[in-house]
């Protein structure tokens, strides 16, 4: 019943979502630095 995805299409997926928080983190210090002057 379990259904599990192509490698190919996770690793694809991991790749983006891992570039997505990475930006968002980026962000979020800078959110941070700039607030906290």
């Amino acid at each position: 019943m379990h259904y599990t995805p192509p490698l190919r299409a996770v690793a694809k997926v991991d790749r983006r979502s891992l570039r997505l928080l990475a930006l968002v983190a980026l962000w979020l210090r800078a959110e941070k630095a700039t607030s906290g002057r």
